[in-house]
């Protein structure tokens, strides 16, 4: 039996460092901030069937977030479902479904894969990475994961 991640278990590497967020000192601020990220974030289950008599299976959990709700698209890592026989996607809600791959960057290890959810989904904003500086202080950046 696959055991999903809990919901709030999720990465944003490539978000965190576009999501600028108040001091840490600022709690209410951090609290707001993740009840807006949450709903955004998925689990994915990524299974890989192995050659006969020679290896197990292999099932993989990571993350994601939804970037486009209408169309029903979620970013993630590209090694996550690079070699993928079957994907899943699970929301925040506990709802699962079935996911394809869109699209993979090796470079950038980013990948684009869709679900066709029957509920409304919540995107996740990105910040503008044009207004990050380097050395720039007094701003901390979020990373929430597994």
């Amino acid at each position: 039996m696959r055991r999903a991640l809990p919901p709030i278990a999720f990465l944003l590497a490539l978000a965190a460092a576009l999501l600028p967020v108040a001091s840490r000192a600022e709690t209410p601020v951090w609290d707001q901030t993740l009840s807006r990220i949450a709903p955004s974030v998925v689990t994915i289950e990524v299974d890989q069937a192995r050659a006969f008599d020679t290896e197990w299976n292999q099932s993989t959990q990571a993350t994601g977030f939804v970037v486009d709700a209408e169309l029903g698209l979620v970013l993630t890592n590209r090694h996550v479902v690079d070699e993928a026989d079957s994907i899943s996607v699970t929301l925040v809600s506990g709802k699962r479904y079935d996911a394809k791959v869109l699209g993979k960057d090796a470079r950038t290890d980013v990948a684009v894969i869709k679900i066709e959810p029957k509920e409304p989904l919540t995107v996740l904003e990105l910040g503008d990475s044009d207004a990050a500086e380097v050395g720039a202080t007094g701003v901390d950046y979020i990373a929430v994961g597994a």
